[in-house]
């Protein structure tokens, strides 16, 4: 389809944007884009000359393209895809156009009051969207669906310019729903795998309500477009992401960065197989771009399957490593059982590799109303299939939970290690608390736990201090012990000392007066 005056120009790097360029120029019949001088959108150079190159080659493009309808027998570029492929378009040009409304920016009242006044009209249903009409999705109250012939007017609304309404497919915002209730206040969320900006702002829209923060580990197919996915967050007003630089399988169990992350949502590459247009989702979640050449096949191959499967167990197998997480949600875009319920089998046959948590499914506050004919009330995952209003996805939900006797034993385990217990066994259990120290008052040998005699009516201080408590088994007339405070005997002794220098006054040996009268008079003329 290219021409070989481009093949020098076209790097394997840019390969990628040269195709989505060429699908695009001949979709508006090979005419040059007209803008305007004054255009406030900023266009990314490798974009500008791009266009500059297929522009100049346009006709000889246009001719090569008819030459291969004509070789080809068919009537339209759409008949180059498989037929599978055709049909799937088909029914995704039907999908209601789905788009939330950034609580970080705005609110519904908000958003409603702005359609209105745009000339949008609410109805009750889906199946009632006709002309310019929106309705509330009835399994998530915060998404808003639109007919998809609206799509071009959608884009350019104030609403979706200033990032207010975003738009998000349906099997996202399943996942976030489900992943909603988990959330603790003060406890992070860990999201890993292909996540889009709008799906990585509504995460932080949801974890900001618990004033938690958003981690947002390293695709590998991620390069120098983390700057401008960085950028991108800041304009939806999403203050509480943080993009970590490591992918999600590098990261260490010992990171203290992990150690206030509780909840995991895992969103690993997959087939697609339950999604009507994978290419345009691809490139809308920024999944990764190897899986393109089986897309417009039809299928993938059995080694690329494979692969896909191995990657899906070890994201999850490495998420119940990580030592604080308590909830782990892993969706996929797969009706494939070998990329859903298998995989989920074979991690918790693992059990977290090394740390052995025993993780086990949970049934999800949305099973009840699973839409798929595989589903039911007994179904713990939540799945829908592929239809005329959504795509198809697949949710499970594990925790960390242990049976009671098992509980309890850890916890006694756990004890024992510290020695908090002796003994072995539940039954044979007995607390080993260290001997009491006995603190002493600062008045006498009376200890804490014992209570002070009260004192008798009438009676002062003085008079209950300077009685003498007789030792218990001693005999009445005998030597007298008690005990007697300190400021007691420092009492006695000053009355003692007083008492000798007023007997040596009498003697002429001392003058009293200091110690009998005050102020001393004067004696000196007497």
């Amino acid at each position: 389809m290219i021409d070989s005056s481009l093949s020098h120009t076209i790097s394997a790097d840019t390969m990628s944007l040269a195709m989505v360029m060429l699908y695009d120029l001949q979709d508006i019949k090979f005419i040059p884009r007209k803008r305007p001088s004054s255009d406030p959108v900023e266009r990314l150079a490798d974009v500008v000359e791009m266009e500059r190159y297929l522009n100049s080659s346009r006709t000889k493009l246009a001719a090569s393209l008819a030459r291969c309808r004509i070789r080809s027998g068919l009537l339209s570029i759409d008949a180059v895809l498989p037929e599978s492929v055709r049909k799937r378009r088909e029914r995704a040009s039907s999908l209601p156009l789905f788009a939330w409304v950034n609580s970080l920016k705005t609110c519904l009242e908000d958003v409603y009051s702005a359609l209105e006044a745009g000339g949008f009209s609410e109805v009750n249903g889906l199946e009632q969207l006709q002309g310019a009409a929106f309705c509330r999705d009835p399994h998530c109250r915060d998404l808003l669906a639109f007919p998809s012939r609206l799509r071009g007017r959608l884009y350019g609304s104030p609403l979706f310019i200033h990032r207010r309404l975003l738009v998000q497919d349906k099997c996202r915002t399943l996942a976030l729903k489900c992943m909603s209730p988990l959330l603790a206040k003060g406890s992070n969320l860990l999201l890993a795998g292909a996540l889009s900006a709008s799906s990585i702002a509504h995460a932080a829209a949801l974890a900001a309500s618990h004033s938690a923060h958003v981690y947002i580990c390293r695709a590998s197919h991620m390069g120098p477009q983390r700057g401008e996915l960085q950028r991108c967050l800041s304009d939806m007003g999403c203050r509480n992401v943080r993009l970590l630089p490591e992918l999600f399988t590098e990261l260490e169990p010992s990171d203290m960065l992990l150690y206030r992350v509780q909840v995991i949502l895992l969103m690993p590459p997959c087939s697609a197989s339950g999604v009507s247009d994978p290419v345009q989702f691809l490139l809308a979640e920024s999944g990764d771009l190897d899986l393109l050449p089986g897309f417009s096949r039809g299928s993938l191959s059995s080694q690329k399957l494979a692969d896909l499967e191995d990657r899906q167990t070890q994201y999850l197998t490495h998420a119940m490593m990580l030592p604080k997480v308590r909830e782990v949600v892993y969706c996929t875009c797969s009706v494939r059982r070998e990329e859903n319920e298998d995989v989920v089998e074979r991690a918790l046959k693992l059990g977290g590799g090394a740390r052995h948590q025993p993780f086990r499914v949970k049934p999800l506050a949305l099973s009840s109303i699973s839409m798929s004919p595989g589903g039911g009330a007994d179904d713990p995952f939540f799945r829908t299939s592929p239809s005329e209003d959504s795509n198809g996805c697949f949710v499970a939900w594990l925790t960390m939970e242990l049976d009671p006797e098992e509980e309890v034993q850890k916890v006694l385990e756990r004890a024992a290690a510290r020695g908090l217990l002796a003994g072995n066994g539940v039954g044979g259990v007995e607390a080993s608390r260290p001997p009491k120290t006995t603190r002493r008052r600062r008045m006498g040998s009376v200890t804490l736990g014992t209570r002070p005699a009260a004192r008798p009516r009438g009676s002062s201080m003085r008079q209950v201090h300077s009685q003498e408590v007789p030792e218990a088994g001693s005999q009445p007339g005998g030597s007298l012990k008690g005990p007697v405070s300190k400021r007691s005997s420092r009492r006695k002794v000053g009355k003692r000392k007083t008492a000798k220098r007023a007997s040596k006054a009498k003697t002429g040996s001392l003058d009293p007066s200091p110690f009998l009268r005050w102020p001393r008079p004067n004696t000196v003329n007497q």
